[in-house]
């Protein structure tokens, strides 16, 4: 079982060309069959979150894993919520590794990810205990250490550098040992240093240089004394959480003459087997010249050209530069990207209105709806350049109004049907390199309409539980033009197995219209450990609710056995107003409500309502949350926002036309879901528990002829909470009893525009919304015991972060603008989801210690 890794001693120094000291720990003279590294050679160990939590086992086997020499390896194979353990190795004669001269360092390791994550890094045991856990004990430990996790596929594999903040790289781990390696050099960004990260994966074959990690600025200060100075690193550290992680073969090799240099280059995008030739291109840090040499794959190479030879497969280039009297070698840099060839791929197409073997319904002929998703593989290269259908005889072209992105593949048209009667639709799909596919449906044309129908969905097949939030389905309603003047939809609330959680969760029910966009359909806010039901007039979203729909469940349950709803919609026969109606959700979000620093962070919308609409209003529905829980005073003003009746306004070309008065009874309860546990009694802000969220109605329709209507949410202007961290005047004791408390109001929003008019064109016009871009936030340090520090990119100003336990409460709100640090030492130990709110949602894990 052991292989030449054996003949390595334990802790061996060895030196080539008298350029380079190398210190190896290969584990192979470790004891084997313990449960206890601690103490062996030189290293020591610690729980990295919960006291007493298990040591590294220290064996040639784990299960059925092995090292990838089969030697001995140290495996952790706990797992439970907070469980971690750390290893630390200081120098010693025999391990003697070295920074304080700085220079060149490489620091490499054999590592098994586990699934919440394992690194290695180096850095500074402040407090001298002997061990190194980044982000703790007081004064902090800290250093660089590179981070690799399996969990759900999700997050990618970083560097994290002193100061907390980290840089991702696009390696997606393979769930199995690969090597790592940090290449340091100290010298670099005028003594800043710089990092640079390769992946050998399987610990076989060439070095991969993450393009994204390639000489990466450590904003290190030599002198300070602190985690960020490297002439006080002063140890090795690895640390794995939950099973299952492995760790082999250290090896710290320190360059000891000699200029460094790196090369950088941008990944290569994948191509279709007819494209251009590629021009590579390249740069040294030195500012030699880089060359490049084809390593494999269906390519020609001359000088920096790369051409294509037409066949598929996975071609692989390195750039390379040899140094001269003054650098080093550069290490070499490969780049891979695959050629496809777009005629072996074929769409996923759904023709969804009209969907297979259903009737459309009108009274008279009218245009109708033609919509169709197509998904491919290869998304990034493979395009859907011609989308067309055919009934009739008669062709229509379809188009999407997000051709850049792939994950939509909605596209849509209308069609008026010469007659009543039985229609065969073909759909023909024209991808990149010119192939079709064709795909068929059939469906009728009706006059002959129930009086009512019940359409049932759900069927209790989604199921919502504590470790699955969210869950999708499809679902075909019938598709129809002016026939049907009322669509009502009656929710049934069911637990699993009768198994309710025991408080209050917000969820509810989205849906995706034909643009492909998703959008609440109603909120849902569950009673108290009970199934209750309720109903809500949806005629307005008739627009989205036709053909096969995009259906998704959500519930923030964090206990019971979760929910399995019945949702039926009954159409009733009637003339509407108006033939067609339109959807657009225009806000969506949840927001901060008496922040002193963004007292209005609901976004303005300058809504252009395109000039066949004839009619239009604004839908929002609002509830509040979080409240003054704390036992020995208030720990926001006001009991707010759930308990507090506030008025807010709706601002049309900045002037006041309506108010929203957001409060509700709740005994009785509004959908007659009593009696319950809790408090469902008391009146709270917009909802109940056991109902669906209350819905507002502001007409809009003075508006249209003027085109377009700017549309401002004002929050209740006379609100303000003194317990906010952002208050200035918030003293401890005084204004409230904590202003770092984690109470601090918000309000969830969901706000549309319903456009009307009997010109089916409206529905064509195309009405974009500005989408807010996206942003990336960084939470550091992760583990946090005392403070929490955020950072974001968001260009917009302030994004609203709430901070939610691991029973689905909300424990914190507050606002970012930049960046921003916060106590958190209040907080219980344990893992916290942020959910961070800037145009779009950005969700991370928090470990609090």
């Amino acid at each position: 079982m052991k292989k030449l890794a054996l003949l390595l001693s334990l802790l061996t120094f060895v030196f080539t060309m008298s350029a380079q000291v190398e210190y190896v720990c290969d584990f192979n003279d470790f004891e084997t069959g313990t449960s206890n590294m601690n103490g062996q050679h030189g290293w020591q160990t610690s729980h990295m979150y919960t006291a007493g939590s298990p040591d590294f086992d220290v064996d040639y086997v784990s299960d059925a894993l092995m090292t990838p020499d089969e030697s001995i390896g140290i495996w952790y194979v706990h797992g439970g919520s907070g469980i971690g353990h750390m290893a630390t190795r200081k120098a010693t004669p025999d391990f003697d590794f070295n920074f304080q001269n700085g220079g060149i360092i490489d620091i490499e390791l054999d590592m098994h990810p586990s699934y919440w994550g394992t690194f290695f890094g180096v850095g500074y045991d402040v407090d001298g205990d002997g061990n190194i856990l980044p982000w703790a004990d007081n004064p902090v430990d800290g250093g660089v250490f590179l981070y690799a996790r399996v969990a759900d596929g999700t997050d990618k594999s970083r560097v994290y550098l002193p100061d907390g903040s980290y840089v991702a790289f696009d390696y997606t781990d393979n769930g199995t040992f690969n090597r790592y390696k940090m290449s340091f050099d100290f010298s670099a960004y005028n003594g800043q240093g710089s990092v640079t990260v390769f992946v050998k994966p399987g610990c076989q074959g060439e070095w991969i240089q993450q393009a994204s990690c390639t000489n990466v600025n450590m904003h290190l200060n030599p002198g300070s004394g602190g985690i960020d100075d490297y002439q006080k690193w002063d140890g090795i550290f690895f640390y794995c959480s939950g099973s299952h992680g492995g760790f082999d073969n250290l090896v710290v090799r320190q360059q000891a003459e000699g200029n460094v240099q790196l090369i950088e280059m941008d990944d290569i995008p994948n191509q279709l087997v007819y494209n251009d030739p590629i021009t590579l291109t390249a740069s040294s840090t030195s500012g030699l010249p880089v060359s490049f040499e084809l390593i494999d794959g269906p390519a020609t190479l001359q000088d920096n050209i790369l051409s294509l030879t037409g066949e598929t497969g996975i071609v692989k280039v390195k750039a390379y530069q040899p140094g001269d009297d003054l650098w080093l070698p550069a290490p070499d840099v490969f780049k891979t990207f695959e050629v496809v060839d777009p005629d072996q791929y074929e769409p996923e197409v759904t023709i969804r209105r009209p969907y297979e073997g259903t009737k459309v319904y009108m009274e008279t002929l009218h245009p109708v709806m033609l919509v169709v998703s197509a998904y491919i593989e290869h998304p990034e290269v493979v395009k859907f350049t011609d989308v067309t259908c055919c009934i009739d005889g008669q062709e229509i072209a379809l188009h999407t109004d997000y051709p850049d992105n792939p994950e939509n593949g909605y596209f849509y048209n209308v069609w008026t049907p010469s007659a009543f009667g039985s229609y065969n639709m073909t759909v023909t799909i024209t991808q990149s390199g010119g192939k079709t596919t064709v795909f068929n449906n059939s469906f009728e044309v009706t006059n002959q309409i129930e009086n009512t129908m019940d359409i049932p969905t759900l069927h209790g097949d989604l199921v919502c539980t504590p470790s699955a939030q969210t869950m999708r389905g499809e679902y075909a309603l019938p598709s129809h033009v002016g026939v049907f003047n009322n669509i009502m939809a009656h929710y049934d609330h069911n637990c699993v197995n009768g198994n309710c959680d025991a408080y209050d969760r917000v969820g509810g029910v989205r849906v995706r219209n034909y643009r492909g966009e998703w959008m609440e359909l109603f909120r849902y806010i569950t009673p108290f450990g009970k199934q209750c039901e309720d109903d809500l007039d949806i005629t307005d979203y008739t627009s989205v609710l036709q053909g096969l729909v995009e259906f998704e469940l959500y519930f923030e349950t964090w206990s019971g056995s979760g929910y399995n709803p019945n949702l039926t919609f009954t159409y009733t026969k009637g003339s509407p107003e108006y033939l067609y109606a339109d959807v657009k959700e225009i806000w969506s979000g949840i927001f901060s409500f008496g922040d002193y620093a963004n007292q209005q962070p609901v976004p303005v919308v300058d809504y252009a309502f395109g000039d066949k609409a004839q009619a239009a209003k604004l839908k929002i529905t609002t509830t509040g949350h979080n409240w003054s829980s704390g036992q020995n005073g208030t720990y926001n003003t006001g009991n707010a926002a759930e308990f507090y009746e506030a008025t807010h306004h709706i601002l049309i070309n900045g002037e006041n036309k309506y108010d929203q008065h957001l409060w509700r009874t709740c005994n009785p309860n509004p959908a007659g879901c009593s009696p319950q546990n809790g408090t469902w009694t008391y009146n709270r802000s917009g909802w109940c528990p056991g109902s669906i969220g209350l819905v507002w109605d502001f007409d809009l329709t003075d508006y249209v002829s003027n085109s377009s209507a700017e549309l401002f949410y004002q929050f209740d202007p006379t609100y303000l909470d003194y317990c906010h961290p952002n208050h200035p005047d918030c003293i401890d004791g005084v204004t409230c009893t904590d202003c770092s408390a984690p109470d601090n109001p918000v309000l969830r929003v969901a706000g549309k525009v319903i456009t009307y008019s009997n010109d089916e064109e409206m529905i064509l016009s195309v009405n974009p919304i500005e989408t807010e871009p996206s942003f990336t936030a960084k939470l550091y340090p992760n583990p946090a015991k005392n403070q929490l520090t955020i950072n974001t990119d968001y260009e917009k100003g302030a994004v609203s972060v709430l901070i939610v336990n691991m029973q689905g409460q909300e424990v914190m709100y507050f606002t970012v603008e930049g960046q921003r640090t916060i106590d958190v030492s209040k907080l219980p130990a344990g893992i916290y989801t942020v959910k961070m709110l800037g145009g779009c949602v950005e969700t991370q894990k928090l470990v609090i210690e």
